[in-house]
């Protein structure tokens, strides 16, 4: 068996790109690297051509939220090569692959633990016990492949890697990780605005606390004490914050306590509600913050705020959940498009959102949009599964 050893880290900005090599970011992406990170004036200054570019120029594949974990394999020249074990995907068994700069990333003291396979979600409700990474031999070799080279990855996201009878087949998805994880009991406060500004300040303080960081919907940071208006929260590279109260739900663990369990509403309709909260946002190629989302980022998130960890990719997602006929949809269901009317590649994602109409993040230069799910919807004909994810 080869060994490889991993670093463990978290993200230490509100929202973190990951790259397909250090070569790849712009000029123009300079304040999504820097740390802190300025991703709305990053997007805010970015035209349609900038924006398009990052898929067709196969830049960004995926973003992260402050303290989020990830697995670093390598670094070169200030860049880190990473693994996010929260985004599942069948082509790497230790999560999602791409590079970060390392000014974005603070280390945890110990290195990363993993015996064989690691559990995404264990991993992202909190760093497990163990102390050292082993891995077979298969998995070394992609943790390997590219390391140190920058050579280019295949961008996927909302992108199909096979043919929905190959998808839909199973035959090579990866198996599930599984780690231990001594942080489930640990309260988290969870942003539910569409986006909430970290605060500097105490909270007995005479002075109002000062804005400081403007951070993403369902963030996710430790408790350390709340007192009426404020949430004194923990940060992942030191020091503390203040949250606004109204902002934030505080719960003991970010998956498996779905925000329907409070109240018995219905976890697919929570998808189809949560989603909705954004439409008009500007679609993002690797979006998966409310600053932007992509196709699948929109489906993988608002699957989160219900309490349920889902693949990343549309391709992946089409692959798990419980098949659905049509004449069954319900709001929450996922409807999956394909090129060759529905007999080719896997390209796009929407949620179902009842009353013959589905909510999705279509493409660059448009926005989440509610449209009718019938013979006038440009995608149709190539409507090819529909999966189930929601209980």
């Amino acid at each position: 068996m080869t060994e490889v050893s991993l670093k463990k880290a978290r993200v230490a900005v509100n929202v973190a790109g990951v790259w397909t090599g250090p070569g790849y970011a712009r000029e123009l992406d300079a304040p999504a690297l820097a740390s802190p990170a300025d991703v709305r004036g990053w997007l805010g200054s970015m035209p349609y051509e900038q924006r398009l570019d990052l898929s067709e120029g196969n830049r960004l594949q995926t973003q992260l939220l402050l303290r989020e974990q990830v697995l670093v394999a390598a670094e070169q020249d200030g860049w880190a090569q990473i693994y996010a074990p929260s985004q599942r995907t069948r082509k790497e068994p230790l999560g999602y692959r791409g590079w970060m700069p390392l000014a974005q990333l603070v280390f945890e003291p110990a290195a990363a633990s993993l015996a064989d396979f690691v559990s995404a979600e264990d991993l992202y409700a909190g760093p497990g016990k163990v102390e050292e990474v082993q891995v077979g031999s298969s998995a070394a070799e992609a943790l390997l492949a590219g390391s140190g080279t920058g050579e280019p990855l295949h961008a996927s996201i909302g992108i199909g890697i096979g043919t929905v009878e190959e998808l839909l087949s199973d035959s090579g998805a990866a198996e599930p990780l599984q780690v231990e994880s001594d942080t489930a009991d640990a309260l988290l406060a969870v942003v539910t605005a569409e986006s909430a500004w970290l605060h500097r300040g105490a909270m007995e303080d005479d002075c109002e606390p000062q804005p400081w960081l403007e951070l993403s919907y369902l963030t996710a940071l430790p408790v350390l004490t709340g007192l009426g208006e404020w949430v004194q929260v923990q940060l992942p590279q030191g020091g503390s914050g203040l949250l606004r109260s109204s902002e934030v739900s505080q719960r003991r663990q970010v998956l498996g306590a779905a925000v329907s369990s409070a109240n018995g509403r219905h976890s697919g309709r929570i998808i189809v509600e949560e989603a909705k909260r954004y439409l008009g946002l500007p679609y993002l190629w690797g979006g998966v913050s409310s600053f932007g989302y992509d196709c699948s980022g929109l489906v993988y998130s608002m699957h989160l705020a219900a309490g349920f960890l889902i693949p990343r990719d549309a391709a992946d997602q089409a692959l798990e959940g419980i098949s659905v006929e049509r004449e069954d949809l319900t709001p929450g269901d996922l409807l999956f498009f394909a090129y060759e009317e529905g007999k080719g590649r896997i390209h796009h994602v929407g949620i179902c959102a009842g009353g013959g109409r589905m909510v999705h993040s279509p493409r660059t230069g448009r926005c989440v949009e509610l449209v009718k799910f019938d013979e006038s919807y440009e995608l149709y004909r190539e409507h090819c599964a529909t999966r189930r994810y929601w209980r």
